[in-house]
């Protein structure tokens, strides 16, 4: 049979901005300020009832991994399904590390060395905390920006990410000689995920149990390990499968596509999923307490079906529609989105600094005043964080790069052939999308973590 190839048509392009992730950044980022706060203070220890939900809400961690699971991971499936080349691993990596890396080396710098919030131990402590290495022992698990330790989990996504696409298409090449179509490559990616997702449990299972051997500290930090937590990047990038797929014409499974159109009934589940994980796998006797094995791997199976359930209505269906999604896309949560990375870099300084001007005594501080002071304060800082820090680099990540081939491929006719080329005077803007030559780049860049 001869493959039909068909020119890719500029004036259409494919869907590059998902217009309500701001808002969930926003959400994450809350629902992370919110639980420090309430630890710091003993709300939830005072007030037992509140404080069964208040104890998870760092679900917002789990939420930031499955949007950096689907953002990121969208466009390589896009070029694999289309049969195109992938985005290349160098622009990726280095679209990344100017994304994390400069606002949060100010950040550490800032709380170490001039408010002398932390303390970091001579040269070979500081490459730790700069190197995103903390995660890998115990001893420095605490130290630094404490809540950074999901910012390493992350580089080592980042890092792997690249390899993995790589990896899933060569299988395939190897399998098929090459010769697969588009359903073929779906369907490897299907598989390729869910052992990704099953990979993720079972690791977390295995330290969870001890049968990798137990620490000798309270806690393992070998959970907070790319392979223990892959499990949520997965989530988000089955979605981006989903996605893709069904931007390229495919059908979504009935179930997939019965909740894109009830966004209703994706929130009502989240909650109800929030509920069971804060009163059955968790109950009130357990605040304070180590996790047993089994909340260990039932607080990720239920922080990942909630953050699941609260994306799908932002990735299908129209996002003008709905009182939800006008709720995601709405100016205070998008505003929360956009300074979502800073305001998740500086919280807990604005807490420890605060607490330490006002005598604030752990577990017994004024929950009201102190969560104003914090949202106020990393609102602040994350402001000028985006300003002086964020925005430079973004200029730099956003500079023209050359374009993968699905950048420029009409919805109806991608996936029908390779070879594709890009358009004379097409560059790439911010977020990778595609725009004539000279034009302003659509949208914004949003700042939030992935």
């Amino acid at each position: 049979m001869v493959e039909t190839r068909v020119a890719p048509v500029p004036a259409v392009a494919a869907r590059q901005r998902f217009a309500c992730f701001d808002g969930y950044r926003g959400i994450a980022a809350g629902a992370i300020v919110v639980f420090h706060v309430a630890f710091f203070t003993g709300f939830g220890l005072h007030h037992r009832l509140a404080g069964d939900f208040l104890a998870r809400l760092d679900v917002g961690v789990a939420l930031f991994f499955v949007i950096s699971g689907f953002l990121l991971y969208r466009p390589f499936v896009v070029a694999h399904l289309a049969g195109s080349d992938a985005p290349p691993a160098g622009s990726f990596w280095r679209r990344r590390l100017l994304r994390i890396v400069p606002a949060y080396w100010v950040t550490l710098a800032v709380v170490v060395y001039v408010l002398g919030l932390k303390h970091i131990a001579g040269v070979g402590d500081a490459i730790v905390y700069f190197g995103f290495l903390q995660i890998y022992d115990n001893r420095h698990l605490p130290g630094g920006i404490s809540q950074a330790w999901s910012l390493c989990t992350e580089m080592s996504f980042y890092l792997v990410l690249p390899l993995y696409a790589w990896a899933v298409r060569r299988r395939g090449r190897a399998m098929r000689g090459g010769r697969a179509g588009r359903a073929g490559r779906a369907g490897r990616e299907v598989r390729a995920v869910v052992l990704v997702y099953c990979t993720g449990l079972l690791v977390r299972g295995l330290i969870a149990f001890g049968w990798l051997g137990r620490p000798s500290a309270v806690y393992d930090c070998r959970l907070d390990w790319l392979p223990a937590t892959m499990d949520l990047f997965a989530l988000g990038m089955a979605l981006a499968v989903a996605s893709a797929w069904h931007e390229q014409g495919g059908r979504l499974p009935a179930w997939l596509a019965w909740l894109g159109e009830r966004p209703w009934a994706c929130w009502t589940g989240a909650a109800a999923a929030y509920v069971i994980v804060s009163t059955v796998v968790f109950d009130a006797g357990d605040l304070g307490r180590a996790f047993t094995p089994g909340q260990v791997v039932g607080r990720e199976v239920f922080y990942g079906l909630v953050a699941a359930l609260l994306i799908i209505p932002g990735v299908f269906g129209r996002e003008d529609e709905g009182g939800i999604r006008r709720l995601l896309r709405s100016r205070p949560l998008a505003l929360a989105g956009i300074g979502s990375y800073g305001i998740y870099l500086t919280h807990e300084a604005v807490i420890d600094a605060y607490a330490s001007h006002a005598h604030l005594l752990l577990l017994h501080a004024p929950a009201g005043r102190l969560l104003v002071v914090t949202v106020l304060g990393s609102a602040l800082a994350a402001a000028v964080l985006h300003q002086l820090v964020e925005r430079p680099a973004l200029a730099l990540k956003a500079r023209t790069v050359a374009v993968p081939a699905w950048h420029d491929a009409p919805d109806a006719v991608r996936g029908h052939g390779r070879g594709w080329r890009r358009p004379v005077g097409v560059r790439v803007g911010r977020r990778g999308s595609a725009h004539p030559a000279g034009a302003a780049p659509r949208g914004r860049v949003p700042p939030g973590v992935g």
